[in-house]
């Protein structure tokens, strides 16, 4: 796609002119799926020869218009992204983790080691967004201590990448394989289409029940991976658009999501306004909009084995034995008895020392006030755990008890995928959880809650149901 102007400039110069200005044009290499240099306009030509871009290595970046989400990455919010060049055949990078910035319709790097090499050599182009430093400075990620070995092309990984532990802080990770040379993919342009390496996880319930009323106020999501090294390119050594990469060295843990300020609390019941059917199923992630669902790393996730393993421990010889369970944190009232609508949990007395959760909600349209609440001796609460500032809440406003309620679950999360929970209320409430400090894996009401997951959207997939059975 070189223009006319570029045409009357080669015209005009020797033979030898010649091949210095085929060495020195510009090479468009469009990302996603949708832009090829041959795609690129007369106007884009022109401007790629502005001054100070001779020989610079530039990207135009297009991706799908995908599901949106406010930290989903896609075409309208890409502005940046870091890469890493091989030359191929070689262990030692021709440049290394320079950060490309969106100028208009294109991504340049102000390094003047990010243009093409005056050969026709073949390289290999190893990208991804975010950035390592804007990870850093990200509250996104839960720890700031990133390892990116930079050894060969094989080894090309970035150590110790941790996701946030709030959900609401979880952003998306997505990277992207390509490779070309001067000569070839001058005309033709190369194609770097970026994959999202993170699944994708949603959580929604439906159902009433004639003996008791559900109120929701937050998810967690434990035995689940929540550190690993991503590999950029696999042992298979394949470089390019066909690397495959992967995740190792996972370690597991818990993320979750409990509602904060301005979140309204999730009623289920027999009223008209309740999700009591599946095509009305509600999301257990709060009203903002930013936490509809959690990025997670992805890993073939066992189940928590209630029965045999309550406390969810990983045995030392076994390590699979931690398995996955989804807590909701939930208050069960009583609906036999229109006029008390009594607690039945979590339990009142707390004898035993569960986790309980004291948020302050008001009446009026069951709106979070204040979350992290604690509970003096003197039946007061406060906002700090040393019981120094207390909280009182005014008119309309009124403390509440949350305790959390599990079910196993289990699958085999693949990137780029969206995983769907939807939990059915009808029948039953769900276990006490792992980590309960006396009773883990027991039945808090005796009867069971059905779980549906649909795999959707990024990429197309399947769907099962899973039934948590009576105790």
């Amino acid at each position: 796609m070189i223009d006319s102007r570029i045409e009357h400039l080669t015209n005009q110069t020797s033979q030898t002119d010649k091949i210095d200005m085929t060495k020195k044009r510009l090479i468009y290499i469009a990302l996603g799926t949708l832009l090829t240099v041959t795609a690129c306009s007369q106007e884009d030509a022109i401007r790629g020869l502005s001054e100070g871009d001779s020989n610079r290595i530039i990207f135009r970046a297009s991706l799908p218009q995908l599901s949106t989400r406010a930290k989903e990455i896609n075409k309208d919010n890409l502005d940046s992204f870091q890469v890493t060049c091989f030359i191929n055949g070689t262990a030692t990078p021709y440049f290394s983790d320079k950060k490309f910035e969106k100028d208009n319709d294109r991504f340049l790097s102000p390094d003047p080691a990010c243009v093409w090499p005056n050969n026709n050599a073949q390289l290999n182009f190893i990208a991804f967004t975010p950035s390592c430093g804007d990870m850093r400075n990200l509250d996104s990620f839960h720890d700031t201590d990133f390892v990116l070995t930079t050894g060969e092309q094989e080894s090309y990984k970035l150590e110790n990448f941790n996701i946030a532990r709030d959900i609401a802080d979880q952003i998306d990770f997505v990277t992207a394989n390509a490779t070309g040379n001067l000569l070839d993919n001058e005309e033709s342009g190369i194609k770097l289409d970026f994959k999202h390496q993170l699944s994708r996880i949603e959580i929604k319930a439906y159902g009433a029940n004639k003996s008791y009323d559900i109120e929701i106020a937050g998810i967690r999501i434990g035995g689940i991976a929540v550190k690993g090294d991503f590999n950029f390119i696999s042992a298979s050594g394949v470089t390019g658009a066909d690397a495959a990469s992967s995740w190792e060295a996972l370690s597991k843990g818990i993320v979750e999501y409990v509602f904060r300020k301005d979140d309204h609390i999730i009623t289920l019941d027999e009223t008209e306004a309740s999700p009591t059917s599946l095509d009305k199923a509600i999301s257990l992630m709060g009203s903002k909009g930013y936490a509809n669902s959690a990025m997670l790393i992805p890993a073939n996730n066992g189940k928590w084995d209630y029965e045999k393993n309550p406390g969810n421990q990983t045995n030392a010889q076994n390590s699979t034995t931690e398995g996955a369970y989804l807590s909701v944190l939930l208050r069960v009232i009583d609906a036999t008895n229109s006029a008390l609508k009594s607690q039945v949990y979590p339990y009142h007395d707390n004898t035993d020392n569960m986790e309980v959760v004291y948020l302050a909600v008001g009446s009026e349209g069951n709106v979070t006030d204040q979350l992290n609440l604690y509970k003096g001796g003197n039946g007061k609460y406060y906002t700090d755990s040393a019981n120094t500032i207390e909280y009182n809440p005014g008119s309309g406003m009124e403390v509440k008890e949350f305790g959390w309620a599990a079910l196993p679950i289990s699958g085999d999360w693949q990137p780029g995928l969206v995983y769907t929970y939807t939990l059915n209320y009808s029948d039953g409430v769900g276990l006490r959880e792992p980590t309960d400090p006396t009773e883990p894996g027991k039945s808090i009401i005796s009867d069971k809650v059905s779980v549906t997951v649909g795999v959707t959207d990024w990429q197309p997939g399947s769907s099962s149901t899973e039934t948590v059975p009576r105790k």
